[in-house]
């Protein structure tokens, strides 16, 4: 599950608007099937909340089965705090308004990822933060969702003081097929003249007395792949239980592509990305990339969130096939907005 805000096994979208001025709202896009949505829906509109949004996830922290939403704000001068939506207990796809999970004065400015996850097999998600140090030292934290609402503790995973600046995207996901509740950090790393990498990080606290478990693993690296990666998604796009990594890459002029590396058992190496999608005349309107099980068929689908300019937009998808071999059809659109405007921050 990704954002399925009613429970009804689908995912479904939603969007975080900044008008500006600190007035944000949310919305959400129900879906319906074979890559349908309904139009956007208001599910919270906040005139007077200011501009210290960093990071919109969603997940199931409160182990109800629907999706809910966290706010990660920064008020500035270190001072950092979790909002929490909850989806209404009716499975209307409705949202309560924000509630604190967790507050933290002297945090630092440090966060630079904020991902959800399932570390501790309770069937509700917490939180991991990447956090940088700066020159180098990197770290990842986990905050726990509590059952009663809110974050309770928070702990330190991973420290690596020389892990270098290369980290330029992370994504959760079960890509070692060991265990339903053993998520998994992918981090995608730049080394800089187009040689790039990517490692999982398994962090996970078994509820069956085992203790805390960590391992770095380099699962692809790639010397000369090049330096146009513009999204990095992880989803199980072929169904075979284990997530797989997806990467979007812009070779500019409009042309883009869509590769995957299919997860492996146990943690072995990701095989050679493969491309499974090739688009020349594209252009260059993609804003934001998700993923997704839209079609209900337990295979996860992307949807691409596209800016035609002068606030007209879309919605489009790649359907993942049903023979279960990793690629996909489309794209479709789901979704085409002549007037949304430009004021779209983040899609989940």
């Amino acid at each position: 599950m990704k954002a399925d805000f009613n429970g009804d096994g689908l995912d479904d979208v939603g969007l975080f608007y900044d008008y500006g001025n600190g007035h944000v709202a949310l919305f959400t896009m129900t879906g319906h099937g074979c890559n349908s949505f309904d139009p956007p829906v208001l599910r919270w509109d906040a005139p007077h909340w200011g501009g210290g949004t960093k990071f919109v996830v969603a997940g199931d922290f409160s182990g109800d089965g629907t999706s809910d939403i966290a706010l990660f704000y920064d008020y500035g001068n270190g001072h950092v705090a979790v909002f929490t939506l909850y989806a209404d207990i009716n499975r209307d796809g409705g949202l309560s308004g924000p509630t604190l999970g967790w507050d933290a004065p002297h945090w630092g400015s440090g966060t630079k990822f904020v991902r959800s996850g399932n570390f501790t097999g309770y069937f509700q998600d917490d939180l991991a933060l990447f956090y940088d140090y700066g020159n180098g030292h990197v770290a990842v934290f986990t905050l726990y969702a509590k059952i009663v609402g809110g974050f309770g503790s928070l702990r330190l995973w991973w420290d690596a003081p020389h892990w270098g600046v290369g980290t330029k995207f992370v994504d959760m996901g079960n890509f070692n097929g060991v265990s339903p509740f053993a998520d998994t950090m992918a981090m995608f790393y730049d080394y800089g003249n187009g040689h790039v990498a990517v490692f999982t990080l398994t962090i996970s606290d078994t509820p069956s007395g085992e203790g805390p478990y960590m391992r770095l693993s380099l699962r692809w690296d790639a010397p000369h792949w090049g330096n146009g990666t513009r999204f990095v998604n992880a989803g199980d796009f072929n169904g075979d239980g284990i997530a797989d990594v997806s990467l979007v890459y812009d070779y500019g002029h409009g042309h883009v592509a869509l590769f995957t590396l299919s997860g492996t058992f146990n943690g072995g190496s990701f095989p050679g990305a493969v491309r499974r999608w090739d688009a020349p005349h594209w252009g260059g309107g993609t804003k934001f990339v998700t993923t997704g099980d839209y079609s209900g068929d337990r295979i996860a689908d992307f949807s691409l969130f596209y800016d035609y300019g002068n606030g007209h937009v879309g919605l489009l998808s790649l359907t993942a096939n049903s023979s279960r071999d990793g690629g996909f059809s489309g794209p479709v659109t789901g979704w085409n907005a002549l007037h949304w405007g430009s004021g779209t921050k983040v899609i989940i």
